[in-house]
């Protein structure tokens, strides 16, 4: 308790100017003020001694203010329009590496297309094949954008037809909400669409049941972006700057909203499972690190098919449950194995739902 500093003062001879302090071994010097020395000491640390004379420390050197820091530099300015897709790209596969293939669409294909009169060097041209899916698209990942300070959305297009529609769908990083809007083209000529980024304009996908939903479009932080082209019969729509802007221009062109049906796409942008049901029920389900599934229903024929790498090895998995059935199918790896035939059957009555397993290779056998 009593081995904490103290405070002393002692009076000395007034022509003292200064005294050496020494307790313990340790000596100190102090100034002497008008006959009397204040001094530290340690109480039970020993006897105390003074003496005239010494050099007292200089007194300790006040702290001085920093200066105060620079201000902070001012906020980006936000621009009257942001890019979202500009299509500089150096090459096609830079490009292809960019837009990601959707499997559960039509077949696409893109490409760079050198178009003189837009503003950018480079325009996408968008090459939708035929096929019985309904819908094409292409989707690009990691966008990370700011959109919260604009209004509108718009991109030049020039379709080769106004029978498909165009949908335009992001999905916001946080809430990993989907919205879409769509539009049909009322000319061939190229020109500027313009739409409201309001829910007037955008609505949720048909298919999407977000569990994190909260029903506000948040343009805050979109991750992901896709352009859709529904329509069976095959075309091809030329894409040039995607951008948003605070204000519609006095001559945009908005057109009116129009209906799509989007294939389902899960958080990370990939096809999820969907289902069409015209006489037979077909359901794929494609993502990386994930086998392909393929269900096939025919009248009373279940078939159920797992496509995917095992070992570094392309391999099928089938399993059935039918009481009638014939199914001939080809797998194909792209990196091991070319391609192969294999089938499958069953006939005779058996348990309902009982099914096996065979290996692709296997599969050639009645079962």
């Amino acid at each position: 308790m009593f081995d904490y500093p103290i405070t002393l003062t002692t009076e000395v001879p007034a022509e003292w100017k200064t005294s050496t302090v020494t307790q313990g071994g340790n000596s100190t010097t102090y100034p002497v003020t008008a006959g009397v020395v204040q001094y530290s000491a340690i109480p039970n640390a020993g006897n105390i001694t003074i003496v005239p004379g010494g050099t007292p420390l200089p007194p300790p050197t006040p702290a001085r203010m920093l200066p105060p820091l620079p201000p902070s530099p001012p906020a980006s300015p936000v621009l009257p329009t942001r890019v979202v897709e500009d299509f500089e790209y150096a090459s096609d596969v830079e490009l292809n590496s960019a837009w990601w293939v959707l499997p559960c669409g039509n077949d696409t294909m893109i490409s760079l297309d050198p178009i003189a009169k837009t503003e950018s060097e480079h325009t996408m041209k968008y090459i939708h094949a035929a096929g019985d899916k309904g819908i094409s698209g292409r989707l690009r990942r990691n966008t990370s954008l700011d959109l919260s300070s604009y209004g509108y959305i718009s991109m030049w297009v020039k379709p080769s037809n106004t029978r498909d529609t165009i949908t335009f769908q992001f999905m916001e990083a946080i809430q990993s909400e989907f919205w879409e809007t769509s539009f049909t083209p009322n000319s061939t000529l190229g020109k500027t669409v313009v739409i409201p980024l309001t829910k007037e304009y955008f609505r949720r996908p048909n298919w999407f049941t977000g569990a994190r939903a909260d029903g506000v479009i948040d343009l805050s932080n979109i991750k992901l972006v896709s352009l859709y082209v529904s329509g069976n019969g095959g075309g091809t729509v030329v894409f040039d700057k995607i951008k948003a802007s605070k204000t519609a221009p006095a001559s945009a062109y908005i057109p009116s909203p129009a209906t799509a049906s989007t294939p389902a796409l899960t958080e990370t942008g990939r096809c999820a499972i969907r289902e069409w049901r015209n006489g037979n029920e077909l359901c794929n389900r494609r993502s990386s690190g994930h086998p392909r599934v393929q269900f096939h229903r025919s009248g009373k024929n279940v078939f159920r098919l797992f496509q995917g790498f095992v070992y570094g090895r392309f391999v099928a998995l089938f399993q059935v449950c039918s009481l009638r059935c014939w199914l001939s199918i080809r797998s194909r790896s792209r990196s091991l194995i070319a391609s192969q035939w294999v089938s499958i059957g069953c006939s005779g009555t058996s348990n309902p739902c009982g099914s096996r397993w065979k290996l692709g290779s296997e599969a050639n056998s009645r079962m």
